[in-house]
């Protein structure tokens, strides 16, 4: 019967992956936090336009 199981790396190759799933997560969250912060901008342009346009209908209701 064939064994399935995959030959475990040496040592050398273990770290080396290890730093790359390392930097992977580092990427991922630097990222998670790039796109919470276009977020944020985006909810702030929201925001001021909603607040231009109740100004714009105050002063019209105002004239």
């Amino acid at each position: 019967m064939m064994n399935n199981l995959s030959p475990i790396p040496n040592q050398e190759t273990r770290n080396r992956l290890l730093n790359n799933l390392r930097r992977t997560n580092l990427e991922l969250e630097k990222f998670g936090l790039e796109l919470d912060k276009i977020m944020m901008i985006l909810e702030q342009e929201k925001q001021q336009n909603k607040l231009n346009r109740v100004k714009q209908k105050l002063n019209l209701l105002s004239e």
